[in-house]
């Protein structure tokens, strides 16, 4: 009997655990009991939320934002500004954050619009929401555009534009995609109509930028349907998202970088509540490489006037224009699967500038890469580091990655030409081996050993023997005996003698160190394009050490002499 209350326990235990892996609420602070808190709108970082909650002095439903405080715990939730919360004004739970959760993206009639319902956004300035500012006739028409969605990257808005909006409905809607160019946003279009015939709403795009969520009431209830964009740029057949979908109605849904969970709210007997949902694989978005950072002057702290730039590296694609200023920070996610470009070139072309090439092939799960870049003038002894200076596998050739590198480089280097520089590469995991075992071997020394030998030979001496002959008789005084009777015998002695002799060996030694080859085809490179290679002392170094985390196994950094 105590065995099967045991199993009995056990089981529930088992049972309890994995529903809270499945299923986790948000604390309370989050879910004020008694009260409702639903339409969560979770910035990419996950760090910030936006939801409707009724917890306020009137009863009235308005938006509430939050912060975390730290990996477990969110900020007591404030209302956002009247000039953000009109309630008759808004439509309920078309707003979203952007990745960074620095920028609220809503839907309102405020006075002011170009349409009935647009699209505005407010800046967190500190701890201010600014002004709310229209976005303009290229979002925004004379219909209704709301429930907006924009990508990590900040390239894209997805929304909707509409026949009808009020406050809590709006009918006739589809999808509308419109790109930046630049710091402007170019005309938007129309998703495709394998999309756009559900009658979609609320479209929510994920990190990756191209897995798309959308609501839709084709069945009754309204329910969430899943959407890829693929190579060739069309839009995958949507797909019902059954592990969220029920009889209730699922429409304003969020999810963050990582995109393990959904926050979407449920109905209890107190209230509604936000939680987090685990998503199956088969509806995740794809990995990506959080980027965070930060571009400070090195001397003052400050920040510096610069333009961040991603590129796409197969397809030149700009994916992610950035001018940063007094506010230096940046925050974006980047897709598994391809070649990134990063950098960071200051205004003033007196500062070096930052690089750095992001490889996300075969991620085994989203990743986080945080960078404090620190830039200062160019002085001597400073130090430029060629980050997105890449090379082919086993080869000294500079691989096709480094295109926009060596664009920068060449760009420096005519603006700074009356300096001279050592060019540095530098060899993480080197190897080697006496035998060709390994594919990256690709490089041989070759030394001669000289030693010393003994060897045995055979020396052969000559032995003369003297017989003398008389016919007569023996003769007592050879002197007197003539030469016709002497015979002369001669006989071979051999015996052995050791000499020492000189032997060399060559001896192969197998490596991976390319770099100086590497640093010639750089300043060759350099050459043709007219920089002249007596700006360069080329220098190489290389260790045993495997590079640290994010950093290549080959770098190469300029020195001002």
């Amino acid at each position: 009997m105590k065995n099967i209350i045991l199993y009995i326990i056990l089981f529930v235990i088992s049972v309890n655990g994995l529903s809270q892996a499945k299923k986790r609420r948000l604390p309370r602070n989050i879910n004020t009991i008694n009260y409702n808190s639903y339409y969560p709108a979770i910035s990419g970082d996950a760090n910030s939320l936006l939801f409707l909650s009724n917890f306020t002095n009137s009863g009235a439903p308005a938006i509430h934002y939050s912060y975390k405080i730290d990996a477990s715990t969110w900020s007591d939730p404030v209302e956002l500004p009247r000039t953000l919360n009109a309630g008759h004004l808004l439509f309920e739970g078309g707003y979203s954050l952007s990745f960074d959760g620095k920028t609220i993206f809503f839907t309102s009639k405020k006075s002011g619009g170009i349409g009935g319902y647009d699209i505005w956004y407010s800046k967190l300035s500190g701890k201010t929401w600014q002004t709310p500012i229209n976005m303009k006739n290229k979002i925004n028409s004379a219909a209704h555009e709301g429930m907006p969605s924009v990508s990590s990257s900040g390239q894209s808005i997805y929304y909707c534009r509409c026949e009808t909006i009020n406050s809590t409905k709006a009918t006739g809607c589809k999808i509308m995609v419109a790109n930046r160019n630049g710091s402007l946003w170019e005309s938007s279009e129309p998703l495709p109509d394998n999309i756009n015939q559900y009658a979609p709403q609320s479209p929510k795009i994920m990190a990756d930028g191209e897995t798309l969520l959308f609501s839709s009431a084709q069945g009754g209830s309204t329910d969430l349907y899943l959407t890829r964009k693929k190579e060739d740029g069309h839009w995958s057949d949507p797909v019902p998202m059954n592990f969220v979908n029920t009889t209730e109605n699922e429409q304003f849904v969020s999810t963050t970088a990582k995109g393990r969970y959904l926050y979407h709210d449920v109905k209890t007997e107190k209230g509604r509540v936000i939680e987090q949902l685990l998503i199956p694989d088969e509806f995740t978005g794809k990995k990506v490489m959080h980027v965070k950072g930060k571009v400070n002057n090195a001397n003052t702290g400050e920040g510096i006037p610069s333009t961040l730039k991603v590129y796409e590296v197969a397809t030149r694609e700009r994916i992610v224009f950035e001018e940063l200023n007094e506010n230096s920070e940046f925050n974006f996610a980047l897709k598994e699967g391809v070649a990134y470009d990063f950098s960071v070139e200051a205004k003033d072309k007196s500062y070096p500038y930052f690089s750095k090439l992001y490889v996300l092939d075969n991620m085994r799960t989203s990743s986080r890469d945080e960078l404090k870049i620190e830039l200062s003038p160019l002085a001597r002894g400073e130090e430029i580091g060629l980050g997105a200076l890449n090379f082919d596998a086993y080869s000294a050739e500079i691989n096709d990655n480094s295109t926009y590198e060596l664009r920068r480089l060449l760009r420096f280097l005519k603006s700074n030409s009356d300096k001279k520089y050592n060019l540095t590469i530098h060899r993480y995991n080197y190897l080697e081996d006496s035998l060709a075992s390994n594919v990256d071997l690709t490089e041989v020394l070759i030394d001669t050993t000289w030693t010393e030998v003994e060897k045995i030979i055979e020396v052969v001496d000559t032995i003369t023997t003297e017989y003398i002959v008389n016919t007569i008789g023996a003769a007592s005084d050879t002197s007197f005996v003539s030469s016709d009777s002497v015979i002369y015998e001669k006989r071979l002695a051999v015996r052995d003698s050791v000499i020492m002799i000189p032997q060399f060996k060559l001896n192969y030694t197998y490596h991976n160190d390319r770099t100086l080859k590497q640093a010639q085809n750089l300043v060759l490179y350099l050459r043709e394009k007219g920089i002249p290679e007596e700006q360069f002392i080329i220098s190489t170094t290389k260790t045993r050490e495997k590079p640290p985390r994010e950093i290549p196994e080959i770098i190469a950094t300029l020195k001002q002499l």
